[in-house]
Parts: C-alpha cells; structure tokens; sequence
C-alpha cells in the first residue's frame, strides 16, 4: 500500500480499506458478497475525499464486474467479485488507469461494439444503467471510456445526458432510476460545467421573445407566431423540453432551483414547475374555484405579480354604473341586460380594467355560451366605464383583451369598439390548454398555449401601465390648471375695532 500514489495514501482514503473488506467479504453467499463489494464502490465513488482516479476506478472495476456476471452464473458471482477484488488491490497501485493501456483500450471497445449491452439484474441501480450507457457510448463510437477530470464533468455528462435522453421514452416504462441519474446529471452540467449556457442559455429567450405571437386580432397572426417546440429544438436546448416532460418534475425543479438568472427563463420554467407539481401530486380539481385558481396562479407567475388580479365573484362597479343609466335612461331593466359577478378581474386601484370568464370542468355547450355573452357584456361595460374615468380612448384601434376558459381550456377574446358598435372575436387561433397530465405537459412546452399566456400577459401589462400614465397625466393637468390668484381681503366694520394708544409710560423725579 505505500506504493500508492500521493493521493490515495491521505486519511481518510476508503481505498486502505480494501484489505479489511477483502478478509470480512461474506464467501460463501454470492448476492451477499457482491452488495458488500457494490456498497464499498459506491462509498468510494461518493466520497468527497476521493480523487478522480478512485472514482473512475471504481466506475472501470463495476464495468468489469458487470461484464463478468452478465457471461456468468450467478453461482460464480463469488469467484468472479474476488478476481475483481485482486483487479482492484493491482490496479490501485498504479498512476494511471486500467484503460490507458492502448491494446486493453482497443479490446475493450471491439467487445463494447461487437456485443449487445446487457446489464445484468443484480446490480442496483443506477449502477447498471450507468455501466450500460458506458457500454453503448462506446459501443456506438460517441466516446471513449468516459473519464472525469477535476475540473469539469461536461464531456462525461453531455454524453450520458444525450443517451439517457434519447431513450427514456422507449417502452413507456417507468424508469425511476434512469430519471434520478438524468437529474444528477442535469445538476452537474448546469452547476459545474464550463459551457453549461450552451444548453440553457440566452438563446432560448431570445427565440421565445422573437417569436411571441404579436397582438393583433387578424390573420397575420398565423405567420407570426412560430411553436415553442422549434424554438426549443434549436441547437442543444430541446434539453430543457425534454427535462421537464419526461422526468419526474419535481425532482428537476429541485435540482434547477436557483440556478437560471435571465428572468424570462426563470418564468418559464416557474410556470412549468408549477404545472409539473400540480399534476404530480393531482391536484387539478373540476370545480369552478379549482379551474380560476389554477388559472390565476399561472398569470401571476408570468405576470411575476405585477398585474393585480382578484378572484371570487367579485361585484362589478362598471356594470352596475351600466344599470344605473339603464335605469334612467328606461325606467328600470331586468338583472339579464348585463351581468354584475366577475371571476377574475384585473384592476388598478379601484378601476376595473377587464374581466376573464370561467366554468367549471364538463359544463355544457349552452352554459359556456350563456356565460362567454355574459362575459363580452361585463367587458364592454369596462371600456365605457374606463373611458369615463380615465379618458382611455379604444377608438385608435385598441382593443380590450380577456380569457373565456372552460375547465383547462381557454382563448383570448377581444373587443374592439367601432364608433358606438362593439365588436368581439378570438385574438388567439388556437385553443390555450394548461395540462392536467404528463403527456399534456410536454404539448404545452412544445406548442403556442405558452407563447399566447406571455402575450396575454404583455398585453395586459401594457394596459395597464397605460392607464397609470393617463391618471397621473390627469392629476397633472388638474394642478396646473388651478388658478393662483390672491383672495379679496374682506370688508371689516372700522366702528367694531378698538384703537389702544400704547401707554406711556411715567417717570417720577428721584
């Protein structure tokens, strides 16, 4: 042992430890003997004090077994673990790994290609499938033996990133551990290596911003609006798509918390989270409180609190402004010339700015339409009432924007007034769709649904910090225009006021 390189010899090293667990390996039971040799690999490999060397070692000495036990029985497990073992205490004592050795380079990987990859059942995961991607890098000429350096981990793990990717989805299984490992890897590429913003970098939102659908209610909208699903394909970031939508999502978010900085992306995959979570744990509930909360969590993710919304049937002051002149104007109306219960309305102050229809899950054709009329009357009712108090004039071709979902579907609709006729229609071309599963949530990254909530969003944003300027301009003017002039005195009655002299004050002679 103290041939051993430098860092191999420094306490605590697990690797003196060799000789103790080669006396007290359990003989005589193979399943035995091979945990106690996978469990002493793998607190090798997981030790903070272990160099690079021991790591990679012990990655080449469960190939080795692996190899091993899949030519074998497992009736001569036992025999086979000890020749690693004896493998292990010669090639420790080394200063270079057992695959430097050009003709064991070569054997290795005309076996690797010649062979199919086969892990064997007893090894635990994700041992196996980590020995099995090895394997199949090499096997399919991608890499050489992958081998860490101190530095940097990105050549290893973009190779085994780019493997586990690409198959997770074949068969439909579940593969718990695979996912765990991609997780590893994901944290490790992000956190550690070099060029880790060529795969989550500026370019993804640069695309996402490029491409949002612009907000105009006509044709052109189709030849503007490019998919997420080509953004997100672009040179190496389909890895985020497929991270989200393949993987158990919560573990990623645990492993990518903290880690974005470009607040657009950080949105992203907030909103994405979010969803992930939700139906991980199937929480999506049918009710109409269930569909306007999930919907309202999700805007103000994107809107990143900004914009000021309210839920639960809230009355509205514009319609009942509305009522009031009907009443008037008519001599009385009935509670159906428009409705006064808002879902989810936006509202600066105390100023009303739009209102978003909402309807529980399975409600019928009839009802969605009775209350999308209703929706478009409450909306109208907020444009008159916005220009009454804030002069916010939609003649200029503006346009006031609100959602009419039903359940987990939904559209943008617009209303535009045309001198005194208001005009409504769908602003977004497709349907808005949040998932409720995992298959929807891999549509929902690769689709417009997304693209269409940012836009909304913008859309409102805009709105928004336009009436704020208007009723700051307001109190401007109205200050300005007030007229400084000096009041009049006021008369006084000269016979009420009492004169006093001051006294004089005598001085007697001493």
């Amino acid at each position: 042992m103290d041939h051993l390189p430098a860092h191999f010899r420094q306490d605590p090293s697990q690797w003196k430890d060799i000789n103790n667990f080669i006396s007290k390996r359990p003989k005589n039971d193979a399943k035995a003997h091979y945990k106690a040799f996978r469990e002493f690999l793998q607190s090798i490999h997981d030790a903070t004090e272990a160099g690079n060397i021991e790591k990679t070692t012990a990655l080449e000495l469960l190939n080795t077994v692996t190899e091993k036990v899949r030519e074998n029985s497992l009736a001569s497990a036992t025999a086979l673990i000890i020749h690693a073992e004896d493998e292990l205490v010669k090639d420790i004592t080394k200063r270079h790994l057992p695959t430097t050795n050009p003709q064991e380079k070569e054997s290795i990987q005309k076996r690797a290609r010649t062979e199919v990859p086969e892990v064997s059942s007893f090894f635990s995961e994700p041992w196996g499938s980590l020995m099995k991607i090895m394997h199949d890098l090499v096997r399919y000429g991608q890499s050489d033996t992958p081998i860490p350096s101190s530095d940097t981990l990105s050549v290893t793990c973009k190779a085994l990133y780019t493997y586990i990717c690409a198959h997770l989805e074949d068969g439909g299984a579940v593969l718990q551990h695979e996912k765990d490992l991609l997780v590893a890897l994901s944290g490790v590429i992000n956190l550690r290596a070099a060029n880790a913003k060529d795969m989550f970098g500026m370019r993804l939102i640069n695309d996402i911003e490029a491409s949002a659908p612009k907000a105009q209610p006509d044709d052109s909208i189709n030849n503007t609006l490019q998919s997420l699903s080509e953004i997100l394909n672009k040179s190496n970031i389909y890895y985020l798509r497929d991270e989200i939508s393949i993987l158990d999502a919560e573990r990623v978010g645990k492993v990518r918390r903290g880690e974005q900085t470009d607040p657009l992306q950080k949105v992203v995959l907030d909103v994405v989270r979010y969803l992930a979570d939700k139906i991980i744990a199937g929480t999506f509930g049918n009710t109409e409180h269930a569909v306007v909360s999930t919907w309202k969590s999700v805007l103000d993710i994107i809107s990143e609190g900004v914009l000021k919304l309210e839920t639960g049937e809230l009355t509205s002051d514009a319609t009942k402004e509305i009522r009031i002149l009907q009443e008037q104007e008519f001599s009385g109306t009935s509670k159906g010339v428009c409705g006064r219960k808002m879902d989810l309305h936006l509202h600066l102050h105390d100023l009303e700015l739009n209102n978003s229809e909402f309807k529980a899950v399975g409600v019928d054709i009839e009802e969605n339409r009775r209350q999308s009329r209703r929706n478009i009357r409450i909306n109208k009712a907020i444009m008159v009432y916005l220009q009454r108090h804030t002069k916010f004039d939609f003649q200029n071709d503006d346009y006031l924007v609100f959602l009419d979902v039903s359940g987990y579907t939904g559209a943008i609709v617009y209303l535009r007034r045309y001198e005194d006729i208001h005009v409504s229609g769908l602003l977004s071309r497709v349907a808005i769709k949040l998932p409720i599963d995992e298959k929807g949530l891999k549509a929902f990254l690769s689709g417009q649904s997304l693209g269409w909530l940012f836009t909304y969003v913008q859309r409102l944003r805009s709105m928004q910090q336009e009436v704020e300027d208007m009723q700051a301009q307001a109190l401007d003017e109205s200050f300005l225009q007030q007229e400084r002039i000096t009041p009049p005195l006021e008369p006084r009655d000269l016979d009420a006021i009492v004169m006093n002299s001051p006294k004089k004050k005598r001085y007697t002679a001493s």
